[in-house]
Order: C-alpha cells, then sequence, then structure tokens
C-alpha cells in the first residue's frame, strides 16, 4: 500500500487505527501524529467513526492530511 505516495508493507486487512499506530513509530511518518488529521482512502474521505472498521489492503492508497489552524 502507498502512504502519501510512499510505498509501504503492512499486513493485510488492517484496520485504520492499526494503520496510525504503526505509522506513529515510523520515522518517515511520525509528525503525522502530533495533529488532528483527515485521512483519504483511494481518494474518498474517511469518517472517523470508520476507522475502526475499514480494512485495508496491499493496492490501496491512503493519504494523510494533518489538519492545521492558522490565521
Amino acid at each position: 500500500m502507498k502512504i502519501n505516495n510512499i510505498e509501504i508493507s503492512l499486513d493485510e486487512d488492517i484496520t485504520i487505527i492499526e494503520m496510525l499506530t504503526y505509522i506513529s513509530e515510523d520515522k518517515r511518518f511520525s509528525q503525522l501524529s502530533k495533529f488532528n488529521k483527515l485521512i483519504f482512502l483511494n481518494d474518498k474521505i474517511v469518517e472517523e467513526v470508520n476507522y475502526n472498521s475499514i480494512k485495508l489492503s496491499k493496492e490501496d492508497n491512503i493519504k494523510i492530511v494533518p489538519l492545521l489552524a492558522g490565521g
């Protein structure tokens, strides 16, 4: 699967919550764990209530966008 255009090898059928836990320990993605985020799965927004029920596959393309406040 790809996360923010980086190819990564994870177990098949993990949930988004499990993926987020894994990448929080990966230096390439650790900065993303500090912010609220919006997750796109194959170009569709995933609602946070579904993070624990959606299973990911190796063909998935995931984009994690940190949400920042500013003015």
